[in-house]
């Protein structure tokens, strides 16, 4: 709200001050003195004195500068209507548009264009997925170094039987996963 009073003040402020070009202009008639006593150029005086002849002190108020049509304005009604569209039932971003309307509409617009067209409607925000987060995978077994991995690092040639495990690791095998070493059994119906 501070804002808007601040503009119009502003707008005050330059009002009264066009007032006071008129109002001299009115009392010397001499275009030149205004200006140089007032630091403002001819052709701004004169457009001041020329609204206010036509419309009075509500003349003298700053109008928007927008031009009234653009006719080399790129995207027309039916194009923005085509990227709303897009935009709505299939959720796409800028760059996703821009190859969507190329592909199906032959529409070729840059991303920026786009871009815009999509902030002056109030859709150039799409709400982000929020992935969960990665939790890792505990080792945790119902008993004690089931699945465990052991690396040995024997020379190739060597037979891994059970019975050369067994004389080779008496203690047990050292698990890579655990301080301890596992008891290796062995299984029957294995060699």
């Amino acid at each position: 709200m501070a804002s808007r009073d601040g503009r119009k003040d502003e707008t005050d402020r330059a009002v009264r001050l066009r007032l006071k070009w008129i109002a001299a202009y009115e009392e010397v008639r001499d275009a030149g003195a205004v200006c140089r006593r007032f630091g403002v150029s001819r052709p701004t005086l004169r457009k001041w004195l020329r609204r206010y002849e036509a419309e009075g002190e509500a003349g003298l108020v700053e109008q928007s500068r927008r031009p009234h049509r653009s006719p080399t304005r790129k995207v027309g009604q039916v194009q923005e209507a085509v990227i709303v569209r897009l935009r709505r039932e299939r959720r796409l971003g800028v760059k996703r548009l821009r190859i969507e309307l190329e592909r199906l509409h032959g529409l070729r617009l840059a991303a920026s264009t786009i871009h815009k067209v999509l902030t002056r409607l109030n859709l150039s925000a799409l709400p982000r997925k929020r992935r969960p987060r990665h939790v890792p995978k505990r080792y945790s077994r119902p008993v004690p170094g089931d699945r465990v991995h052991f690396a040995l690092f024997l020379p190739f040639f060597l037979p891994l039987s059970p019975q050369f495990l067994l004389s080779t690791f008496p203690s047990g095998i050292p698990g890579t996963c655990s301080r301890h070493p596992i008891p290796a059994r062995h299984h029957p119906g294995q060699p």
